[in-house]
């Protein structure tokens, strides 16, 4: 899936290529996009942008020198330049961080692990407790999907803990790349526009004087709009929303320890 992730970007999405700029904003996008590759250490990514009135932005690709990274026009008309630039270093760095082919295998695994001990608790249940001894009976495969079902959903919390540590990890790298005013001024924006929406944050509350949860999220990274599309993790835009006010709060906490410390 790595392999063919960008064409099923550009098809899924309907991302169109920027490979000349035909307007002045096109040229500073690519010239941003150049520029923050360039202080990563990467090669500059594929750019494209697809039409969206909600403001989304990913990243996907098989490899760090063979990437692609998009923005929605919804976002690229609702937020500043240097939002915008932020938004595009946090994408850097999930390629430079590798994020997308960590995923992809976290997921496989997961699946993996997710599909032998559902047949190997329906086995038990089949032969055990139900003392089916003529092959598989239904109650086997009434089983099996059943623990596919649970397990599933507690897989997919481990594999969300891990999404969540790339999201804070990345804004920590967007900030490194850009500023991290510009970085905790996107958030700010996301924000106000998931307000808009009629998306409630309220409910999330403040981390910031938590220094447990400070050490737990530190070296954590995403900017928002939960990665609508990288690689084969698909996260919605409400699913993004969820985290916005914690990887704001945080993006503030983490970037103010790091750029005191480096003074």
């Amino acid at each position: 899936s790595l392999l063919i992730s960008k064409w099923i970007a550009k098809r899924s999405m309907g991302v169109e290529l920027v490979k000349e700029s035909k307007n002045e904003t096109e040229r500073w996008l690519l010239n941003t996009l150049e520029e923050i590759s360039l202080k990563s250490g990467i090669k500059t990514p594929e750019f494209g942008i697809f039409n969206s009135q909600q403001p989304n932005a990913f990243a996907t690709g098989a490899s760090k020198n063979n990437s692609l990274v998009a923005l929605s026009t919804g976002l690229i008309s609702h937020m500043n330049r240097d939002e915008i630039e932020a938004v595009i270093a946090h994408e850097v760095a999930h390629i430079k961080n590798g994020d997308m082919v960590t995923m992809t295998l976290i997921q496989g695994i997961i699946n993996t692990f997710v599909i032998f001990f559902s047949r190997i608790i329906g086995h038990f249940v089949d032969r055990v407790i139900l003392k089916n001894e003529r092959g598989y009976g239904i109650g086997y495969f009434f089983t099996v999907i059943f623990a596919q079902v649970i397990l599933g959903i507690l897989a997919s919390t481990i594999v969300c803990w891990f999404s969540r540590r790339r999201e804070f990890r990345a804004d920590f790298g967007g900030a490194q790349l850009t500023s991290k005013e510009a970085m905790i001024s996107s958030l700010r924006t996301l924000e106000k526009m998931a307000k808009s929406f009629g998306i409630s944050t309220s409910f999330i509350g403040d981390f910031r004087d938590s220094e447990e949860s400070f050490f737990i999220f530190q070296i954590l990274g995403k900017v928002f709009f939960g990665n609508l599309f990288e690689i084969t993790l698909v996260l919605s835009f409400v699913s993004g929303l969820v985290n916005v006010m914690i990887r704001c709060q945080f993006c503030e906490c983490i970037c103010s320890h790091f750029f005191s410390f480096s003074k």
